[in-house]
């Protein structure tokens, strides 16, 4: 398949008419292949008005960007059929990291150039593109596969073209493979090239196996892989460089289990399995953007460091994340709804140097948060609410809990036996039985002329200056000697 970035005369004289109005110009850089390009976008000069790219793709399919990380200010994208560059298909402004622009139905053999207006006088914006492609309607059986060594990559193994360089992948796809019992449908282990694993459907590996299994193997990508009547879905031991996405793992005890490896993103799925998610040993791993259900756990991670958790979405999973003796991790932005369990639906525990933000946790039939045995875990700008306790806080150390909203919980703050943990800046509406409870801790509710909002106070604010006149206390004595009149997170 034939990839080009060139973008036509005819559309970049367009797009030049159209934004001519707009002061900021723009230039950038494209990493990567298509379609897994990083786009850099930057202001360098008032000449030009758009950096562009090009779509040329052998496969049909939907195709978006996603805003990484901006120096805070709009980034325009609009996707044209490059003959016809006067009429976009699609226009998004991106604004925030984390944002994405509308997925573009792309036709296979068409050429498309997408625009991007970067609206600063300084600075860059950094992108990253997907491309879900439409499964081939000509899906064929295929054997089980296994490949060996980098010599393994071979048209009996599946491979429809590549050569295994990072520009010019093997590409294994197009296969359906049922392994009656057998074992794994596809099996990598000692390789060192690269290699894309897409539009697959792998059945009935049989009682402890997985559908998919990568043993030592570096430089490999999993998307749009279904799996179902396995026992496990897709296991990555003892590699790096690996990423899944856009798979659909149901029907199985474990959907992906990833041991001791560098450097792993699982994105982009769809997982209702017993277990969701697990991790353990590893550096480097990125959860984001998956929909998991109906298991015991969502993401189990154990013995990680500097990994991230962030944009899945959780539903009737008895634990929703836990992450246990890991540093240097990140829990953000994740949405739980419907947990049941009466432990936590995000649990970290023995956990350090953890940062736990903008999570949103309701319908918890347990606690909505729970941190133990941990240390320098700073919790912020999460919403905690109709659990038992929202927050709950034991035998910790160096805790930070701050722009938080706890709302509607038997207790909103629960902490005990616990040193250093200061709270400030928080929400704390309509806890029934409490707003915060405390035993057996340092506990700090106001620090420097910050305290919490707290919709049970009674107190008035006489200079109008936002602060009550009198502290709040609660139950154990402790006073928040700055309690605000109004809400700290709105």
């Amino acid at each position: 398949m034939k990839r080009s970035l060139a973008v036509s005369i005819v559309g970049l004289f367009a797009l030049t008419v159209l934004y001519a109005a707009i002061p900021a110009g723009a230039s950038g850089t494209t990493t990567g292949v298509f379609p897994d390009r990083i786009i850099t976008v930057s202001k360098t000069s008032q000449r030009d008005n758009a950096y562009t790219i090009g779509i040329d793709s052998a496969q049909a399919g939907l195709w978006w960007v996603e805003l990484v990380s901006n120096d805070g200010v709009l980034v325009v994208v609009q996707v044209y059929r490059t003959d016809d560059a006067k009429n976009p298909l699609s226009s998004t402004d991106l604004r925030a990291p984390g944002d994405v622009s509308k997925q573009v139905p792309i036709a296979a053999a068409t050429s498309y150039t997408v625009a991007f207006i970067y609206s600063g006088s300084q600075g860059s914006a950094t992108l990253r593109e997907h491309f879900l492609g439409q499964p081939s309607l000509e899906m064929m059986p295929h054997a089980p596969i296994q490949i060996f060594g980098n010599q393994a990559f071979t048209q009996e193994n599946g491979v429809v073209w590549g050569s295994g360089s990072e520009s010019d992948p093997y590409i294994i796809q197009g296969w359906t493979i049922n392994c009656k019992g057998n074992g794994p449908a596809l099996m990598v282990a000692d390789t060192t090239a690269h290699f894309i694993v897409r539009n697959v459907v792998a059945s009935d590996s049989g009682q402890y196996h997985a559908s998919i299994n990568l043993v030592n193997t570096d430089n490999a990508a999993l998307q749009d892989i279904e799996t179902y009547g396995n026992e496990l879905g897709i296991i990555v031991v003892s590699s790096k460089d690996v990423e899944v996405r856009n798979c659909l793992l149901g029907s199985s005890r474990m959907g992906i289990i990833v041991q001791d490896s560098l450097n792993v993103r699982l994105a982009s799925s769809i997982i209702d399995c017993d277990m969701g998610i697990q991790a353990s040993l590893c550096e480097g791993v990125t959860i984001e953007g998956n929909s998991i259900s109906d298991g015991r756990f969502g993401v189990y991670g154990e013995r990680l460091s500097d990994s991230i958790v962030a944009h899945n979405e959780f539903s009737r999973c008895e634990i929703a994340i836990l992450l246990a003796q890991s540093q240097g991790c990140s829990v953000s932005s994740n949405k739980v709804t419907d947990g049941i369990s009466s432990t936590g639906a995000i649990c970290i525990i023995s956990d350090s140097k953890c940062v736990i933000d903008d999570n949103t946790v309701e319908s918890a039939s347990g606690n909505a948060m729970v941190i133990h045995v941990s240390t320098d875990i700073t919790v912020a700008g999460n919403n905690l609410a109709l659990g038992y306790s929202g927050l709950l806080v034991s035998v910790s150390t160096d805790i930070v809990v701050k722009m938080n909203v706890f709302r509607l919980n038997q207790w909103g703050l629960s902490v005990t036996d616990t040193k250093a943990c200061v709270v400030i800046g928080n929400d704390f509406i309509n806890n029934m039985n409490g707003q915060v409870e405390s035993s057996m801790s340092q506990l700090a509710l106001s620090i420097e002329g910050s305290g919490n909002y707290w919709s049970d106070y009674t107190g008035a604010d006489a200079d109008g200056d936002g602060i009550g006149d009198t502290p709040y206390s609660i139950a154990s004595g402790i006073l928040d000697y700055y309690p605000m009149m109004q809400p700290c997170t709105t």
